[in-house]
């Protein structure tokens, strides 16, 4: 199991989705994950489940 903390710098409104994404493709709780968020803008653009998606992509190559 991995045990280390795992911190992400990221661009989004969803930092739940975001959260649950990465720790899903890493197979670890989500409170082992750090979310650290800069600015985002406003509510719109697909700015919740995209960044989710590629901050997952990214954990697993990170990782490897």
């Amino acid at each position: 199991m991995y045990n280390k903390p795992v911190s992400c710098t990221y661009v989004t409104l969803g930092t739940y989705l975001f959260q649950e994404y990465v720790a899903a493709a890493l197979n670890i709780p989500r409170n082992r994950i750090a979310c650290h968020t800069k600015r985002a803008g406003g509510a719109f653009g697909g700015k919740v489940s995209k960044p989710a998606l590629l901050g997952a992509v990214s954990a697993v190559a990170a990782k490897k």
